[in-house]
């Protein structure tokens, strides 16, 4: 989903509806600006990148033990984690590398990371079962999906947004990830004081804690 620290980072195709001409054609053009109308923008690019070994061998054996693979269903944090824990999930985790360590720093928390940049994936899940870390797990999906579908009202504890994809052109500015319809869906999903941190790569803005 987006860009975390030194890693690439990523953080919306539905059927075109087309307009009936006269005589019952639709011309090119017009399914065009369809799909153009209907496609949902996505905040994050998958890039072609490669996988080292490591990753390719923890996709391949970690991914069922670590990866939720529903995204169409609410999350069972019983069934998932075991126990039942307050959640904090990270959007767009790059490499890993500093949600393993909070995750290994909070042993009380269980978090839950989403990413679609498959090295990072393949990193993390490396981190996980090398360090056994037992309260992360892994989406491998869109974000935005992943809160509609998967996540509770009122039941994350925190949702972390660090380095997201800052879309620098004015033309692409509506792709970014943190805009306040954004923000206003995620304070729907946060307890009674829950907060989101939001960090960019020349801007740190202020946690905000929501009451």
């Amino acid at each position: 989903m987006t860009d975390t620290n030194e890693s690439e980072h990523s953080q919306t195709s539905r059927p075109d509806h087309a307009t009936e001409l006269g005589s019952n054609e639709v011309s090119t053009s017009e399914q065009t600006e369809n799909k153009k109308h209907h496609r949902p923008l996505r905040s994050y690019v998958i890039r072609a990148s490669r996988l080292t070994t490591a990753q390719k061998e923890a996709l391949a054996t970690h991914w069922s033990t670590y990866v939720i693979e529903d995204t169409s269903n609410p999350l069972d944090v019983q069934r998932t984690f075991g126990r039942e824990a307050p959640l904090v999930v990270e959007i767009g985790f790059g490499m890993g590398d500093s949600l393993a360590m909070m995750a290994k720093a909070n042993p009380q928390l269980n978090y839950v990371g989403i990413e679609v940049h498959k090295p990072g994936v393949g990193k993390l899940l490396h981190t996980i079962e090398a360090e056994q870390i037992s309260n992360l797990r892994i989406y491998c999906h869109d974000a935005v999906e992943v809160l509609q579908n998967c996540i509770a009202d009122q039941s994350l504890a925190g949702v972390q947004i660090f380095f997201p994809d800052p879309w620098h052109k004015k033309k692409h500015h509506k792709r970014r990830l943190v805009q306040p319809a954004f923000i206003e869906k995620l304070r729907h999903k946060l307890t009674t004081n829950g907060f989101i941190p939001v960090s960019y790569t020349h801007l740190t803005l202020p946690t905000k804690r929501i009451v």
